[in-house]
């Protein structure tokens, strides 16, 4: 979690993908993608309570980080040699019974092994630095990557290293310890993947270049950042823009671009909070990502409340559940293989097909209603809200909220 970027603040796919072409439209470039299923891995969700609360949606990853309890290292490992697992265990049966992949994120040093007990931070003193003595942390990361064993896949190396509330510590010494965490994980499950250090805000790209540039991408298999931004969904296109030109110049664009944490914005008192663009938004935010060139994204989060909250214990969950349900019906399964646009009036569409001939477009446009033609192949039309109907004669009014039209009925 973190403060969000602004436009002025400007903070690839199933597997290992090579940028192929790219798509120049009014300005913005976007990977094209010429093949890829849109799997249900790319569709993330952060549960806080998993205890507690049981999402009514459907997602494909999720991730460890500020879920509780007692998942982190400081909560695991609270005396040297000493390790309680057990909500570990649970979250992983959880989610396994879900068929989610998870994100193991590491961060937050117990006091007794910090390098600077008193260092103060959001979690508690002396969480945000690294260990005093490396072998700490050698023994933490083999005693987890022993015990999840193939229950964790994918193993991230910390949660925002560029602001100090979470790492007070410099980037050789997390470099180092991605080295030995990177040699130790693939010790014990050669088939894991390590995820970068992942950066968030106006600071992220430089201190990805920065760790990059001294060897960080030797250990790790995915690079991921968080893409907070503000209420335009559309404003996370430069945002992926800058972290490819990042891996690019470390030629570290063959490997997978993940964002593992962001929603629309994180501030109380932003302005879609309680608003009904929080659907548009969402819906965007996963469409975008894709066509950009984000293989998984995991939203922050389900019962976060400000922080991206999809449901809250008073009223259950919010009406922006079905959005995502229903933006996830449309593109699952689906390859995108023109990505997303923009024409001269501003309006959006992202070109979507199927087996069997299915064709289908999403269409938004965030700054005014205008009158589109649709192509005549087109003969149905899906919004956010469920409504499945005949496309209308003529041209058809297109807003702020995406509308799908297709060529018969895929789901």
């Amino acid at each position: 979690m973190n403060i969000a970027c602004t436009l002025r603040q400007l903070r690839a796919s199933l597997s290992v993908v090579v940028l192929s072409s790219v798509l120049t439209s009014c300005g913005t470039a976007f990977v094209n993608r010429d093949s890829g299923v849109i799997p249900r891995a790319f569709f993330g969700m952060t549960v806080l309570d998993s205890q507690h609360v049981t999402p009514t949606l459907n997602y494909g990853t999720t991730r460890t980080w500020d879920s509780f309890p007692m998942l982190d290292w400081a909560d695991i490992n609270s005396s040297a040699g000493v390790y309680q697992f057990q909500d570990l265990d649970a979250f992983l049966q959880l989610n396994q019974a879900r068929g989610a992949d998870v994100i193991y994120t590491f961060g937050r040093t117990p006091r007794w092994a910090s390098s600077k007990p008193e260092a103060p931070g959001p979690y508690g003193p002396g969480q945000c630095a690294p260990p005093s003595d490396l072998r700490n942390w050698d023994n933490y990361v083999t005693a987890i990557a022993a015990h999840a064993g193939p229950r964790i896949t994918y193993w991230e190396l910390w949660n925002e290293p560029q602001d100090p509330e979470y790492y007070c510590g410099d980037v050789q010494t997390l470099l180092t310890m991605a080295q030995h965490a990177y040699q130790i994980i693939k010790s014990i499950n050669p088939a894991a993947q390590v995820i970068t250090p992942t950066v968030t805000a106006s600071g992220g790209p430089a201190w990805l270049d920065a760790y990059l540039s001294k060897g960080g991408g030797n250990y790790a298999d995915i690079i991921s950042f968080h893409g907070y931004c503000n209420d335009e969904a559309e404003s996370i296109n430069p945002v992926v823009s800058r972290y490819q030109k990042v891996m690019a110049a470390h030629d570290q664009s063959s490997k997978p671009l993940w964002d593992t944490e962001a929603d629309w914005a994180g501030d109380a008192d932003d302005v879609l909070e309680g608003s009904g663009n929080q659907a548009a938004f969402m819906a965007k935010f996963y469409l975008l990502q894709w066509s950009a060139g984000v293989s998984r994204f995991v939203w922050y989060a389900y019962d976060g409340g400000s922080w991206g909250g999809l449901w809250n214990p008073a009223t259950g969950a919010d009406p922006v559940v079905a959005a995502y349900n229903i933006v996830q019906q449309w593109m699952l399964g689906a390859s995108m293989t023109s990505g997303c646009m923009t024409d001269s009036s501003g309006t959006w569409s992202c070109a979507l097909s199927r087996p069997g001939g299915y064709q289908a477009l999403v269409l938004w446009n965030s700054g005014k209603t205008v009158s589109y033609q649709v192509p005549r192949q087109y003969t149905d039309l899906r919004d956010l809200m469920g409504n499945v109907r005949s496309l209308p004669r003529g041209n058809l009014e297109i807003g702020g909220s995406p509308v799908l039209v297709e060529t018969g009925t895929a789901f």
